[in-house]
């Protein structure tokens, strides 16, 4: 059984922060040195100053965060709701020139080791970032941000208890810097919550983001129970902060990550192509300058064509007039697979890593590990225009992944390739916060 509970949650004082706008942030793993000098300039409340504080000379960042969460408590700052409550939040988008809506909503849910079968992961963690967000935890004694979740309920059940909601006025709404508009209101109804409880008792979840939020708040039950001793289990560090969405509601969104590769020796590169052939069937969109817009469009039209049948690759490259698409002859790479789980050897990733980068272009894993020679990018066009551009020598283009693969790879106890998943679009940081004191 997964099993949510309301919280008090603590939220800012509009009436003394003034607009949402300026005291909300992107998740802190997002957030570039640029853009936190910018946040700080925003306002002297925003939750870039919880979330990924700045040092100061004689005191580390982690004290300045939860000194600073206790004084925007101590003078109202930041208020906590009165009534433990769930906080359904809407996020509202566009992709490929279609507007959709995520629904869901942001509780407690309790702590389960990934072995219980009742939270999976899809993604591996670091030690440095788990440590940098223990710290923080311990020094705040909040959950500053929630873990991304996903359940499957094709009944639609929280959505029919949410219906009706959008009608009412949100506590906040803002459009964040993507043109994301955000709405977030507060349900306290007992009656409602206790539904919605039973809904998800017989889900599991997927952490979709937030890995190392998730694992640093084990680590920290862990240290809580050593401490402690005997508890009666309802203590707020055995619970995590979580915002949880159905993967059957049609505003459910994966984006892909795409490939841009640099510094690869240049006769690797030019022979690529050609090497290809003996593990690929090639299908190539050539163009000169005036054709190129009409070639790339029905290169994506046919990579997204090709993608509903199985796995297909994008490429370009800096000195071809080309776009063209990769088809895996099955036979062909079969040898390259072996030693690849049953579960990801048809994974689009699995392929181009493992026959494209590391079989054909000779990189190591180490590579693909340290990201040395590749870069990560969203934007489709952009990575194109970079590689027409010659600012990098080959961009591979993926479609999105399927949840059921990625389900199926978590219930096989394994996770995903690096940089897999893209769930768009991001959560907004200073929401609402899970503070442990006085819950």
């Amino acid at each position: 059984m997964v099993e949510i509970a309301p919280f008090r949650g603590v939220l800012y004082n509009l009436e003394r922060v003034g607009d949402p706008s300026l005291v909300i942030a992107p998740p802190y793993d997002v957030i570039s040195p640029e853009e936190q000098e910018a946040l700080y300039s925003k306002s002297p409340y925003n939750i870039v100053r919880l979330i990924l504080t700045k040092g100061e000379e004689g005191k580390d960042r982690y004290s300045i965060a939860g000194d600073t969460l206790r004084r925007w408590l101590r003078e109202g700052v930041l208020i906590r709701d009165a009534r433990p409550a769930i906080y359904p939040y809407f996020q509202t988008y566009r992709v490929d020139g279609l507007e959709r809506t995520r629904k869901g909503f942001i509780a407690l849910l309790r702590l389960e080791e990934f072995d219980s079968g009742k939270v999976f992961p899809h993604e591996r963690t670091l030690s440095k970032p788990k440590e940098d967000r223990l710290r923080l935890m311990e020094a705040c004694r909040a959950n500053l941000c929630p873990v991304f979740g996903l359940y499957s309920d094709p009944a639609m059940g929280v959505e029919a208890i949410f219906e009706g909601l959008a009608e009412r006025r949100p506590l906040i709404e803002v459009t964040d810097r993507e043109g994301v508009r955000n709405r977030f209101w507060r349900l306290d109804e007992e009656e409602k919550i206790e539904e919605i409880g039973r809904v998800l008792m017989d889900k599991f979840v997927l952490i979709a983001d937030g890995h190392h939020r998730y694992e640093t708040a084990l680590t920290y039950r862990e240290m809580m129970r050593k401490r402690h001793g005997t508890l009666r289990g309802d203590e707020p560090f055995n619970y995590v902060m979580m915002y949880l969405s159905n993967m059957e509601d049609e505003g459910f969104t994966i984006l892909p990550t795409h490939r841009l590769l640099y510094g690869v020796p240049e006769e690797r590169v030019r022979t690529f192509m050609e090497r290809a052939k003996d593990l690929f069937t090639v299908e190539e969109y050539t163009f000169d300058g005036p054709t190129e817009g009409r070639a790339r469009e029905a290169f994506y039209k046919r990579l997204e064509e090709m993608g509903m049948k199985g796995a297909a690759i994008g490429v370009s490259t800096a000195r071809r007039r080309a776009y063209s698409i990769l088809i895996p002859k099955d036979t062909a790479i079969a040898p390259l697979l072996e030693t690849i789980p049953h579960e990801m050897r048809h994974l689009d990733l699995t392929i181009l890593h493992e026959v494209a980068i590391k079989g054909i272009l000779g990189l190591d894993e180490e590579a693909l590990a340290t990201q040395r020679h590749i870069e990560y990018i969203k934007d489709r066009g952009r990575a194109l225009d970079l590689v027409r551009e010659g600012r990098y020598q080959m961009a591979f283009i993926l479609n999105s992944p399927k949840i059921r693969d990625i389900i199926a790879v978590v219930k096989a106890g394994m996770r995903m390739p690096q940089k897999s998943t893209y769930f768009y679009p991001k959560l907004l940081s200073g929401l609402v916060i899970h503070s442990f004191n006085g819950e």
